[in-house]
């Protein structure tokens, strides 16, 4: 008799842990140490950089519906609002980029006046206790430097390398992690590749010779700033670059061709220009021989991820054609991109198990109007990076894209990423429920069912889907 007791107790006591469990499926603590965050970028958000090449491609009608970026955010002139609504929200850390062409509008003259907005920028973060990670080239340049090639001019390197000089010399005490390049891969491919952003090139050689350079152009600023910092006495920095990474799956499993490509893209995209970075050698795309100071360029790594894409092999095109495509039947966003966080833990490992760096996830976010799916995608993505920390990964931080509805380059403004919605008339800033879940996050260190019940009550189901 006492058996039957002691069985029927355990049979009640599993299942009142399975339905526990259930209920309870998110406890997650992170380190205390963990940075906490939004990421932007000065031309998506300041208004008026009308110095550089993306306002030029804008005047030129390049931009869906024809739109321009025009006053933005008006980021420039209310950044003190925005960050003490970020220290609302108890962010710990803020990404924001330098626009190279506000500080140096002609060549050789560097704009003091802009110079100082920038360390009155940086001071006002610092005073609402928000760490600084500043980028020194995110995708736009200076009119004159763009008219002269830019990078494929024979001195262009150097002429970026003056700029770093002088924006570490006049703001690095300000500042503990840099990143010198934003997206070398997006970069090239989309301004010299497939021609849709500046300068709208279709050369798979100016490509490839871009690429390589901005290999270089950072390997050179790393030195750059950690040089001006031991000048100046200045305690060392951290600096890295932000790489995009995509998840590539083939559209057809069974499909060897399929399987081939995505492979191919997995390297091409996600690998090779981190490979210098760990081998101290070229990657087969850039030649042979040795690149010995590559292993010593780089403190920690900026990751930006988005999506999965589905490769799919055409045999009527070129390998350099191959079409990706995303399934019909799976979660998207706005943008069509694929939501898929499983690929964001997979590329952790993976980047990690090769670089052995600390790495920070610079970028991730979702263009959406259901704010609802924005939740779900934070919460998810986190799941996935605390599961890659578990296991080992060194990550220091997560900074959601972006803070606030802004000017997604080539879209214009048809794509809300943002925390904080925008009234584009009056230029209101309207938080969206996402940013208070965030904010919880941000203050506790953890993600709880209790986070996500106080303040998206009702609308749980969707988010643990």
């Amino acid at each position: 008799m006492l058996y039957y007791y002691a069985t029927a107790i355990t049979i009640i006591m599993v299942k009142k842990r399975k339905k526990r469990q259930k209920e309870k499926r998110y406890f997650m603590r992170f380190p205390k140490e963990f940075y906490w965050g939004t990421s932007m970028s000065a031309h998506q958000v300041e208004g008026q950089n009308i110095f550089n090449d993306w306002w030029e491609w804008e005047q030129r009608g390049k931009i869906l519906n024809r739109q321009v970026s025009g006053d933005a955010c008006k980021h420039y002139d209310m950044y003190r609002e925005d960050f003490k609504m970020m220290k609302s929200m108890h962010h710990s850390m803020h990404r924001l980029s330098i626009e190279w062409s506000r500080i140096e509008q002609t060549e050789g003259q560097f704009n003091t006046s802009e110079i100082n907005h920038y360390r009155k920028v940086l001071k006002e973060l610092k005073k609402q206790g928000i760490t600084p990670m500043v980028t020194l080239f995110h995708f736009t340049l200076p009119h004159w430097f763009a008219k002269q090639g830019a990078f494929l001019h024979p001195d262009g390197r150097k002429k970026f390398i003056r700029y770093v000089r002088r924006v570490v010399q006049e703001l690095g005490d300000l500042v503990d992690y840099w990143v010198t390049i934003n997206e070398p891969y997006v970069y090239t491919n989309f301004g010299y590749w497939e021609g849709l952003w500046p300068p709208g090139k279709h050369s798979l050689f100016k490509f490839r010779k871009v690429l390589k350079e901005l290999l270089h152009t950072h390997i050179d600023a790393y030195q750059t700033i950690k040089k001006v910092y031991k000048e100046n006495d200045w305690t060392a920095p951290e600096v890295g670059f932000a790489k995009s990474f995509v998840w590539f799956d083939p559209q057809k499993k069974n499909s060897i061709m399929s399987r081939a490509v995505s492979v191919m893209y997995q390297y091409l995209y996600n690998k090779l220009f981190f490979r210098p970075f760990y081998t101290g050698r070229y990657p087969l795309l850039f030649g042979f021989g040795k690149l010995h100071d590559a292993k010593k360029s780089l403190d920690f790594v900026g990751m930006n991820y988005y999506f999965r894409c589905a490769c799919h092999f055409s045999a009527f095109k070129s390998p350099l054609h191959m079409r990706l495509r995303t399934n019909t039947s799976v979660e998207r966003t706005l943008f069509n991109w694929e939501v898929f966080p499983k690929g964001l833990y997979r590329l952790l490992k993976i980047t990690y198990r090769k670089i052995k760096k600390p790495i920070f996830i610079t970028e991730n976010g979702i263009s959406t109007l259901d704010d609802t799916q924005r939740i779900s995608y934070i919460v998810r993505h986190l799941e996935a990076i605390h599961r890659a920390m578990r296991e080992g990964v060194d990550v220091r931080g997560y900074l959601y894209w972006s803070f606030i509805d802004n000017f997604e380059w080539a879209e214009g403004y048809t794509q809300p990423f943002g925390l904080v919605g925008m009234n584009h008339r009056t230029f209101e800033r309207i938080p969206k429920p996402s940013s208070q879940v965030y904010a919880a996050i941000c203050k506790t260190g953890k993600i709880t069912d209790s986070i996500i019940d106080k303040y998206a009550k009702g609308i749980k189901d969707r988010i643990l889907k």
